[in-house]
């Protein structure tokens, strides 16, 4: 049987490594490395440099993924949810 392609752009994370999430970012904004204490802009820096580390390079492009609409049209978005 395939597997169903995710689609879900959303992050689920434990109520403990959420605390820590956002303890870092506060960290990081007083440090200085983002501009407020936002656990998206946490995130972005930490995969942008682990990211670099690897040398997976930059996307240019968003793939497109699709999500359904009210209308039942498809939509694709440039923000994921967590």
């Amino acid at each position: 049987m395939p597997t169903k392609r995710q689609t879900r752009r959303s992050v689920s994370l434990r109520g403990l490594t959420y605390q820590r999430l956002r303890n870092l970012a506060k960290a990081m904004a007083e440090e200085g490395l983002i501009d407020e204490a936002s656990q998206s802009g946490c995130l972005e820096v930490l995969i942008s440099i682990e990211c670099d580390k690897r040398g997976i390079p930059e996307e240019t492009e968003l793939e497109r993924i699709y999500q359904k609409t009210r209308d039942n049209k498809s939509a694709a978005s440039g923000i994921f949810t967590f």
